[in-house]
């Protein structure tokens, strides 16, 4: 069987009347915060009650680190989600995707620049045209198969 709560404090007559005095508080008050734990004396009572209201600098530190983890564990987890759902890419990727598409451009117009002029010897303007759009659809599809791999 549990014990019956313990009888309530006497204090000395006048003590609730003299804080809601000396703190300008009505008498409802003083006895709520007496019952919270307000200590009776004038000086200690000012304290604890300024340190409820607006609180003690390592409870409110505490309070603001607690609010700081939680937007930044807030914040990972949103970073995380739009990483998984690929609405975000981690800049590791991109830069491995865009060094793939730059590298397969160079490359294409270095094979440009060593196949081609052997091929346009002697030609006329309309069939050096038409090795060009040849030779410059090839490096576009290439260049469109390197970044669709970024994606």
């Amino acid at each position: 069987m549990s014990k019956p709560p313990p009888p309530p404090k006497r204090r000395a007559p006048g003590t609730v009347k003299r804080l809601a005095e000396g703190l300008g508080i009505t008498r409802r008050a003083v006895a709520t915060a007496l019952a919270a734990g307000m200590p009776a004396d004038l000086e200690a009572a000012r304290k604890w009650r300024e340190n409820r209201l607006h609180g003690d600098d390592s409870a409110q530190a505490l309070r603001r680190e607690r609010i700081a983890l939680v937007r930044e564990q807030k914040t990972k987890c949103k970073i995380d989600n739009e990483i998984r759902i690929r609405e975000m890419i981690p800049s590791g990727e991109v830069k491995e995707g865009i060094l793939r598409v730059v590298g397969t451009l160079k490359n294409s117009l270095y094979k440009l620049t060593n196949d081609v002029p052997p091929r346009l010897s002697g030609l006329d303007e309309s069939d050096i045209q038409e090795i060009l759009r040849v030779e410059i659809d090839r490096m576009l599809t290439a260049l469109s198969d390197a970044s669709h791999k970024l994606f």
